[in-house]
């Protein structure tokens, strides 16, 4: 096994922080000017996230149930009487899905406060964690938004993603992150991802509202191109660190799902390390497409519209253990030719799926940190992260919709 140089967590953080390495993953909230610079489910038994956690919708205030209602004084007008018990409520567009809250919140073809059309139902307990670009526009201040590149409204809640040329290759990416406000904080994803033997045990890296079992959907457009990319989601770990230091390097984990750029074709990678990318990745081509997406883009990426969906969940036994880790792809191509999604015209289908067992995935050319960050070969990454990512290199695109919901491994 390669010897790898052992250095105070405190001294790395500190030179790491400072120097900005390059290639780094470096996870700084965005401001509102809109430049950026920049980062699952609780197991059994976790507590859910407080209640008023910044990011949870809090819905309608209702009527203090401990104040009566007056009584009418003589001669004061009765109050008009309740609708007969019986009479129907107008009904809604039929042809519109009741929102997230509503009461097709559990039934297929219900849709998400983004309009997008949920395939796996949502975790209540991890309903803070939930996140909509509608409700967050990117330019907001959001503290939970991060990245790297420029991020600018085009409007109508359209943003367009430009690289930073300050890095190799030049790179455009959009984190959201919990609402733990020590989510992009590398310090604390130290504290509880230095051990996998404690992710492992845990279920998460910074809390347990971290991002495990997910479903993460988007509608963009690449408007110029300057070489052949990945449209890249990716979650379940922390920061990207460079210096080949432990336990640094033990944070940087990730699955991550693609669509890439010069053949249409789909392709997965777990991350084990950040130290000489890509030497870390276990890179997955053995799974095949589902369907020609080539072909129905007209043979390029450039210019389309195109919704992608990525679903990720564990995969337990009857005693609850953890057996594998599931990840699926999903394609829209219904407004490929339009300015704007047409969410009447949704049609997921799935592209590719991959199931990550500890025994069927390749290994990296990079493998010393697996036994230094006390992981086994194979390890699967059953823990959550703070953070969910887009990204997308040498490429300027346009963002149009974005849903980031914590799920139950139930299909709707």
């Amino acid at each position: 096994m390669r010897k790898l140089r052992v250095a105070c967590v405190a001294v790395a953080v500190a030179s790491l922080l400072a120097a900005g390495c390059a290639g780094s993953e470096e996870l700084v909230p965005t401001g509102p000017s809109g430049g950026v610079s920049g980062p699952s489910t609780p197991g059994p038994g976790t507590p859910a996230p407080t209640p008023g956690t910044p990011g949870t919708n809090p819905g309608t205030p209702g009527t203090d149930p401990g104040s009566p209602a007056p009584t009418p004084g003589p001669g004061t007008p009765a109050p008009t009487p309740a609708p007969t018990p019986g009479t129907p409520a107008p009904n809604p567009d039929p042809g519109t899905p009741p929102p997230d809250g509503g009461t097709g919140g559990d039934q297929a073809g219900a849709r998400d406060n983004e309009g997008l059309t949920k395939l796996y139902a949502d975790d209540p307990a991890q309903s803070a964690q939930k996140w909509f670009l509608s409700e967050n526009p990117l330019d907001s201040g959001d503290p939970r938004i991060g990245g790297k590149g420029t991020m600018k409204s085009l409007g109508g809640g359209v943003f367009e993603i430009t690289p930073t040329s300050s890095t190799n290759p030049a790179s455009a990416r959009v984190y959201i992150g919990t609402t733990n406000p020590d989510a992009y904080n590398q310090d604390v994803q130290l504290q509880g991802g230095a051990d996998w033997r404690n992710l492992t045990r845990n279920g998460y890296m910074v809390g347990p509202e971290d991002y495990r079992d997910a479903e993460i959907t988007a509608y963009y457009k690449i408007t110029k191109s300057s070489g052949d990319d990945e449209m890249t989601f990716y979650l379940r770990g922390g920061a990207h660190p460079s210096p080949d230091e432990y336990p640094l390097q033990c944070i940087a984990t990730k699955y991550k799902v693609q669509i890439q750029m010069k053949d249409v074709s789909p392709r997965a990678a777990k991350e084990y390390d950040h130290y000489m990318s890509p030497d870390g990745y276990a890179w997955n081509d053995s799974a095949g497409p589902k369907f020609d997406l080539s072909s129905e883009l007209g043979g390029s990426m450039v210019g389309k519209l195109i919704g992608q969906k990525l679903v990720i969940y564990d995969v337990k036994d009857a005693a609850g253990n953890v057996t594998s880790v599931k990840m699926e792809l999903y394609v829209d191509t219904g407004s490929k030719d339009l300015a704007s999604p047409d969410l009447t015209k949704q049609n997921w289908k799935l592209f590719v799926e991959y199931t990550d067992d500890g025994s069927n995935w390749p290994d990296p050319t990079l493998d010393g940190y697996i036994e230094n960050c006390h992981g086994t070969k194979g390890q699967m990454f059953t823990w959550g992260g703070p953070y969910i990512a887009l990204r997308l290199d040498n490429n300027v695109w346009n963002l149009h919709k974005l849903s980031v919901r914590p799920i139950l491994p139930v299909k709707l």
